[in-house]
């Protein structure tokens, strides 16, 4: 029994030590106000995800009903910042 108890006072131990140090790795590998931001997607990349043509992705952002596409290099990208939570 003495063993027993011995065994589970090492676990628990061993348990919170192990939930602290994963508590700070995350801490140091995901900040609270980590900010991230996505890679920046061609216009046929992003047709494909949304299953349209690039005409449709053209013809949106030329009407302004959606995200105007940069231009890099003289291609259309679009990408969107997000914030890691």
């Amino acid at each position: 029994m003495t063993r027993h108890l011995s065994s589970l006072s090492f676990m628990e131990n061993f348990s919170s030590k192990l939930e602290l140090a994963l508590s700070n790795l995350s801490m140091a590998q995901f900040p609270p106000d980590a900010r991230r931001s996505m890679r920046k997607f061609t216009s046929t990349e992003v047709a494909q995800l949304l299953d349209v043509t690039e005409a449709y992705i053209r013809r949106v952002a030329a009407k302004e009903q959606g995200p105007s596409p940069e231009i890099a290099n003289g291609r259309r990208v679009c990408s969107r910042k997000v914030k890691v939570s």
